[in-house]
């Protein structure tokens, strides 16, 4: 739901590119992890970059 109260305020548009983003730069660095706890930090931080592909309708 949080997802749709930001793609109101923002627009569509930007909301996708926004998470579509932040979903990148979380995957990509996973080089610079280190450890099981970075990885499972890594792994909630891409979880909420994809949480917002999944928005319902408004």
């Amino acid at each position: 739901m949080p997802a749709n109260i930001l793609q109101r305020h923002i627009g569509t548009n930007r909301c996708f590119f926004l998470s579509l983003t932040f979903c990148g730069i979380t995957s990509l660095s996973v080089v610079y992890v280190k450890g099981y706890a970075g990885s499972l930090v890594l792994h909630v931080l891409v979880d909420i970059g994809e949480a917002g592909y999944y928005a319902g309708t408004p």
